[in-house]
């Protein structure tokens, strides 16, 4: 199952750096992938040879009291032909021979003087429990619960005192076809367990799974995934559709996304033999739309499921007329838009959900389609409507139990508006308030022991520490990120923190390797599907290679992130990527250039209110002016009107550095002690 295939893959990773060793068997055609350490060795068995297949046959033969040698070659040579070098093959078929043998009257030894070799594992397997005729019926039930099953339900689900099914469990550990687990009987081997089941008719078959589901239910805690299996092989598909839902939401809880995404997956198998109509496709509805939040955390907002999913769910609820689910449904549309950084697209979906808000009455609803709103009109760089959204979303939000939306949409909007709204007050240059409502939204997270939205408020503390030019906090909230994504298995923030954690490590401890760690993190998100807020991760790339000389990566950084800006109209930090293309010029010589682009920069901060990247602007352009002896009084205006509009963290890098730099030009002949000649840009 997914959870125990994680468990593995954990201790896998663990295992170079544990004493430890660490063996795993699996059948041809379904071995996971994994992934293994160094040092790790796959060993294909292949059949066994002439020579060990003969070594089995005598002992088995030799500890049933007979002499192989008095065999005819014929039954060594049939058990060779028919067991292919299969270690069980070989065990099972023997023991059919020897049970057969066991079993001949004089009379049939008459009729038939050699012995005959079952032709197939099922026929060898039969021929064993036949000769057991009064423990057959107890194997073949138990065979219905699974490999695995419990003394009790099978006395209770096959209508026999207890006493004569342990009688009937002992004869079949005599048999070796099953041995006692640590709190279950255990058969040898899946094919024994298969062989038994596969020998009842499908009616006998319905029939006990029926039982097994009464018997489940019956009991205090009753494992939905369990009452869910056998529900739907007795043919109880409204029983197994309940338990398949119940399951999906435990796991959803749980951030078994996989095991979710399964649950949902076989609910949606049920419901698709059940007569069509409205109550059919009600169902339906539920389950794709709570499906698609465990999709979402496992694969992110871009992946081709999601809208796969959500388009299916909008489908029919136009069909239907379900208006409260076709909220849903459009707003998983809009994350999946978003994340490709389809904004138009993104446009019409709000005003949609918006007025659809409103037509259900508001509360819950509505806060979800102002933080969509807000989102939307941020990364098009309408900060003042974000800000509008944001703070219209939280203020419902407060009022009511917002919790709610984890389930449905993946968030909280008490919390994803809150840490919206931080990044409006960083890009206003507002950075005291910016750091205080993302801290607030991160203490609700942890209160609300919601996973994704520790995440989500870790990823965004991270992004403004960067912006407050505070690498300590800024790697400090970027492990957590990692910590909790890894655990979860949230795809999309774990790629985001190996960036922020490249570029935290790098500011922070000066590790020029950790660069690479940051761009391996923007591969990652962009292997998702996702577009979104990829200029702003190449301009913290950017800004983190120039301090550290690496202008090649600078460059392809700032490169990638302006092509994202033209293709998906995403200007939320074009102005910040049009003063690092700045300063790679000025680096390569061209200081020209890199005036007139970082005139272009103050220009676009400035239509944006984007202040903070005014500032930095302004800055540059008057640092190199003063270095190439150059007229000054606009720059130095420009400078004090930026250094004006920034009114908060006024002890912050940038604001000390823009005021040394305006000192320093204002008074040529007395620089300022201890300023570089270059100064890198910002992280934004």
């Amino acid at each position: 199952d997914p959870t125990t295939l994680e468990l593995i893959d954990m201790m896998l990773k663990a295992a170079p750096d544990s004493r430890s060793l660490t063996i795993l068997t699996s059948r041809p055609g379904s071995t996971p992938a994994l992934s293994l350490p160094e040092g790790s060795a796959r060993i294909d068995l292949a059949p066994l040879g002439f020579e060990a297949s003969r070594q089995i046959a005598f002992g088995l033969f030799n500890a049933a009291g007979i002499d192989f040698t008095t065999l005819p070659d014929s039954v060594f040579q049939a058990i060779l032909s028919r067991t292919d070098g299969n270690p069980l093959f070989i065990e099972e078929l023997i023991k059919a021979v020897i049970a057969k043998r066991a079993f001949r009257t004089d009379a049939d030894a008459a009729d038939e003087p050699e012995v005959t070799v079952p032709e197939t594992l099922q026929e060898m397997l039969m021929a064993r429990l036949d000769h057991m005729r009064d423990v057959k019926a107890i194997a073949q039930t138990a065979s219905c619960i699974g490999r695995e099953f419990e003394p009790g339900l099978l006395a209770a689900i096959a209508d026999r005192p207890e006493a004569d099914v342990q009688q009937a469990l002992g004869r079949l550990e005599a048999a070796e076809l099953i041995f006692r687990g640590r709190d279950a009987w255990v058969f040898k081997h899946a094919l024994i367990r298969d062989a038994a089941y596969d020998s009842l008719l499908h009616s006998a078959r319905r029939t006990i799974h029926g039982r097994i589901v009464q018997h489940l239910q019956a009991r205090a805690e009753p494992h939905p995934d369990l009452v869910a299996q056998h529900a739907e092989l007795a043919g109880a598909m409204d029983t197994a559709i309940a338990n398949y839902e119940l399951a999906g939401a435990d796991a959803t809880r749980r951030s078994a996304n996989a095991e979710a995404i399964s649950a949902y997956g076989n609910a949606l198998r049920c419901i698709r033999t059940l007569p069509e109509g409205d109550a059919r496709d009600a169902t339906e509805i539920r389950c794709l739309i709570a499906m698609g939040v465990p999709i979402i955390a496992s694969r992110g907002y871009a992946a081709e499921a999601v809208g796969q999913t959500y388009a299916r769910a909008r489908d029919l609820c136009e069909r239907t007329g379900a208006r409260a689910q076709l909220f849903d449904a459009l707003r998983g549309l809009w994350s999946h838009s978003y994340d490709h950084g389809k904004f138009d697209i993104c446009l019409q979906l709000t005003a949609t959900l918006m007025d659809l808000a409103d037509e259900l009455g508001g509360g819950l609803v509505k806060s979800i389609a102002l933080r969509a709103h807000g989102s939307t009109n941020l990364s098009m760089d309408r900060f003042a409507e974000a800000q509008r959204a944001y703070e219209g979303s939280i203020e419902i939000a407060d009022r009511i139990e917002s919790s709610r939306g984890i389930a449905i949409y993946g968030e909280n909007p008490a919390i994803s508006a809150r840490i919206m709204l931080s990044q409006v007050f960083a890009f206003s240059g507002r950075l005291a308030s910016a750091w205080e409502v993302v801290n607030k939204a991160g203490d609700l997270a942890r209160n609300s022991d919601q996973p994704i939205s520790v995440a989500q408020a870790a990823a965004i503390r991270a992004i403004i520490a960067l912006m407050r030019r505070d690498y300590t906090a800024s790697l400090a909230s970027a492990e957590e990120e990692a910590s909790v994504s890894h655990e979860h298995g949230f795809v999309r923030w774990h790629a985001h923190s190996k960036l922020m954690t490249g570029i935290g490590r790098a500011f922070k401890h000066n590790e020029l390797d950790s660069l690479d760690v940051a761009k391996s993190g923007i591969d990652d998100w962009k292997a998702t599907g996702a577009t979104l807020y990829v200029p702003t991760f190449c301009s913290y790339l950017a800004d983190c290679a120039l301090q550290f000389g690496r202008d090649k990566m600078a460059r392809l950084a700032v490169d990638d992130g302006l092509a994202h800006v033209l293709s998906n109209k995403e200007y939320l930090v074009l102005s910040e990527l049009q003063r690092l293309d700045a300063l790679i010029h000025e680096q390569g010589g061209s200081v020209d250039e890199a005036l007139t682009r970082l005139q272009t920069s103050i220009a676009t901060s400035q239509r944006q209110g984007a202040w903070l990247f005014h500032l930095r602007a302004c800055t540059d352009r008057v640092r190199i002016l003063s270095g190439q002896a150059r007229p000054l009084t606009a720059a130095i205006q420009d400078l004090r009107h930026a250094l004006d509009r920034v009114e908060e963290f006024r002890s912050g890098p940038d604001w000390q550095r823009a005021q040394a730099v305006l000192q320093q030009a204002s008074a040529p002949n007395d620089p300022a002690p201890g300023l570089p000649r270059t100064v890198s840009a910002g992280a934004s």
